[in-house]
């Protein structure tokens, strides 16, 4: 390929096809799962928006503590809702939506696409300003991979952080601000400085922080192109604000949806959030410290500055455009307790500035094509080595060191600590960049088709094969040999998506997970609900959970239970009539899995059983059940039963059963008991039964206090098969250790107490 310095007339099949480069390498990289629960939050609200039409973060319940900064808060309808932006999950549900309707597709896996086509976008976009702001074709290119490869753009395009929608809006406002310029129809140029404004106004969704660029936009509407072009600023100042209030205004009606007010974003600014206090320590921090500093991670960026000197003298105000919301934007994130954005790679928070910094390389790249070798190899250098520190971010896990730094340095970074008592703002061997370099040159590798001991040969090689026709459609695009390049290239990468988002769900796909969603679709009900309590496996179930079923997160192991949550849980069951759990990693009748013991002491628990990992149980919740009738039998020598009953019943095939049992301990009890219910048909089959501790083992009959009575609630699941007909109810206990039932006084045949006969109802 050529270097050529002459104008580009015609920049969009070269720029689709740099496009379509940059999502082939970007999949290719892709590391198929979210590392960050403000990711977690994103894809609730997008799965939330697809399966119910609503923007909850329900999921995300079990993070809210009443009266912390929290990132979800209950709004007016009772539903979670998250303060990050609203964008990304708009954006991403049309993914998401393809992977519900592609068979195989991981749901997260499609969603995490967006990052991936609006990266590239803004790759493309940025040679396509190029060549609009009059530069060539060589140094617009070069300046197009450096932000495609070269940057934090390629790590943060393969998640769902916010940061990549911001950069895309505000590139393509500028674009737009910049063709208006040029164009010599009013209206047309009236139509984008709107559409200008309005994308302005839409990066509101991704971060509310966004508004410090809605008047330095303004500023450079009503600039650069006033007089020449007949139109007054004022006049172009109305159309670029009816356009940001367009873009903002939905944000802030969704605002009133969510939480009820216009201005309430559910994100609690604290009074130390803004801290002129250490405001030096945290620009450092952000721009050379070797922990998070920009010019580490974007070595080519030490020329920007330079660049932008250079810009300023062709194009003044798109040189003070982007080094001015660049300035403004790093003293904003200076003054943020939380500068350096949690466990994450490089500034996050600098990401949308990249396209903007990419700028002032345009005028860098071209005098290195053009100039004397000494810049060029210098240029090539420091180019080499942003490729690099991109390469690194994209394909190797920044999450184990950089957790590691949160626990040890968060309150000293957080205080703004002098830079000498934090090791890692000095010192660059604790570098995650240093550290993950030398994991990329051992070949351990964080991608959705290699992991340790496993690579995906025939993904892997889809992958290459794309990027390859895509590096062709390039190539053909910008020898101008064919006009269907960049549509080939698309193919490809189109083939290489078909071919890898399955696989990927495949691979990331923990064992039982996917089962646990199959047994789910064949078990459950539209009116069922589903609480996870999977704190390390959520989004893997999300990945793999098709249905349309509302999904809850609460907490897995917290005694006593918050009274949020109970009132979470009291909402759930009086809508849902059957809740699902999911649990892992503790035994069943956990003393610290307050949610379980709550369900199991307000509804029927009528399912246990374990697949993989994770311990699947079914509630049935019937706020109508009668009270129990008075009994009087006794079950052995110390337990005796007061009151029993199930409601009468019509039921269908599939119905639950709700038993209800008050039982009270004559004499101390040393036996480990169990308690059945049969379901048996006019043949003495049983047909269903359900088997389990009193109260499910958080209260074992050895705990029973002699003369105080404890009511216990046992469900049973009638087949859905079941033929109608009549069917008796049977209860009684038995020694759990030896099998033995314990003898009823009065007798009964069987030891087993005839509760009811019910009726079950044709289908």
């Amino acid at each position: 390929m050529q270097t050529e310095l002459k104008p580009s007339r015609s920049p969009w099949r070269v720029a689709a096809a740099l496009a379509v480069l940059t999502a082939a390498v970007y999949w290719l990289t892709f590391v198929g799962r979210l590392r960050s629960i403000d990711e977690q939050a994103v894809l609730a609200v997008t799965e939330s928006l697809v399966k119910h039409g609503t923007l909850a973060a329900n999921p995300l319940a079990f993070t809210y503590h009443l009266g912390a900064d929290n990132l979800v808060v209950p709004g007016p309808s009772g539903d979670y809702y998250a303060h990050k932006g609203l964008l990304p999950s708009l954006l991403a549900a049309p993914l998401y939506w393809l992977g519900l309707h592609w068979p195989g597709a991981g749901l997260v896996h499609a969603a995490l696409l967006e990052n991936v086509l609006l990266g590239a976008l803004t790759v493309g976009l940025l040679y396509a300003l190029g060549a609009r702001l009059g530069f060539c074709r060589g140094p617009s290119l070069a300046a197009a991979l450096t932000l495609a490869f070269g940057t934090l753009l390629w790590p943060y395009a393969e998640t769902l952080f916010t940061e990549v929608n911001t950069a895309m809006c505000w590139l393509a406002a500028l674009y737009l601000l910049v063709s208006a310029g040029q164009s010599a129809a009013a209206w047309p140029a009236a139509g984008r400085i709107t559409a200008a404004g309005a994308l302005v106004g839409l990066s509101l969704g991704a971060n509310y922080v966004n508004a410090v660029a809605l008047p330095v936009f303004a500023l450079y509407a009503a600039w650069p192109f006033s007089r020449a072009a007949g139109r007054p600023a004022l006049r172009r100042l109305t159309f670029y604000a009816l356009g940001a209030l367009l873009g903002g205004g939905l944000f802030l009606a969704l605002n009133l949806m969510r939480f009820g007010a216009l201005l309430e974003t559910g994100y609690a600014l604290q009074a130390d959030t803004l801290r002129l206090a250490g405001f030096g320590v945290r620009l450092y921090g952000l721009l050379l410290s070797p922990y998070r500093g920009l010019l580490w991670y974007t070595p080519l960026f030490w020329l920007a500055p330079i660049g932008f000197a250079w810009l300023g003298r062709r194009r003044p105000a798109e040189a003070a455009l982007s080094a001015g919301l660049s300035a403004l934007v790093v003293g904003v994130f200076s003054l943020w307790s939380v500068w350096w954005g949690g466990v994450n790679w490089g500034p996050r928070y600098l990401t949308p500035l990249m396209p903007l910094l990419a700028l002032g390389l345009l005028p860098v790249w071209e005098r290195a094509l053009a100039r004397n070798a000494a810049w060029r190899w210098l240029t090539l250098a420091l180019a080499a080595l942003s490729g690099w520190a991109g390469l690194v971010g994209a394909v190797t896990d920044y999450v184990k060191y950089d957790y590691a730094y949160w626990l040890d340095y968060e309150r000293a970074l957080s205080a703004a600590a002098p830079i000498g008592a934090v090791p890692l703002l000095y010192d660059p061997r604790l570098s995650p960049l240093l550290l993950q370099s030398a994991d990329l040159l051992r070949g351990r590798l964080d991608l959705a088709w290699a992991t340790p001991g496993r690579v995906d040969w025939l993904a892997v090689g889809v992958g290459l094969a794309a990027v390859a026709l895509a590096a062709l459609g390039l190539k053909l695009a910008w020898q101008r040999q064919w006009r269907g390049a960049p549509i080939v290239a698309a193919l490809g990468l189109g083939l290489a998506v078909a071919v890898m988002l399955p696989r990927a769900a495949i691979s990331a796909e923990p064992a039982g997970l996917e089962t646990v969603a199959a047994q789910l679709a064949q078990d459950s009900r539209p009116a069922d609900g589903i609480v996870t309590m999977l704190p390390f496996h959520a989004v893997e179930f999300a990945n793999v959970n098709r249905l349309a079923l509302p999904v809850y997160g609460l907490p897995s192991q917290e005694a006593p239970l918050r009274p949020e949550m109970e009132a979470l849980l009291a909402r759930l069951v009086s809508e849902r009539r059957v809740v699902w759990t999911l649990a892992g990693d503790s035994p069943a009748a956990d003393p610290l899995n307050s949610v379980e013991a709550w369900l199991v002491a307000h509804t029927f628990k009528f399912y246990h059983a374990y697949v993989g990992r994770v311990r699947v149980s079914g509630y049935y919740a019937d706020p109508a059940a009668p009270a129990p009738r008075p009994r009087a039998e006794q079950f052995g020598p110390a337990l005796r039963l007061t009151a029993a009953g199930l409601p009468p019943g019509p039921f269908d095939p599939g119905d639950v059963l709700p038993v209800t049992a008050t039982w009270e301990a004559s004499a101390p009890i040393t036996q480990t008991l169990a308690i059945f219910v049969h379901v048996q048909d006019v043949a003495g089959v049983v047909v269903a039964q359900r088997d389990a501790a009193p109260l499910d083992g958080y209260l074992p009959a050895v705990d029973f206090v002699p003369g105080r009575p404890v009511s216990d609630r046992l469900g049973a699941r009638l087949p859905a098969d079941l033929p109608p007909g009549d069917y008796a109810v049977y209860l009684g206990v038995y020694d759990a250790l030896s099998g033995v039932r314990l003898p009823i006084t009065p007798a009964a045949p069987d030891d087993r107490l005839l509760l009811a006969t019910i009726t079950v109802s044709a289908p």
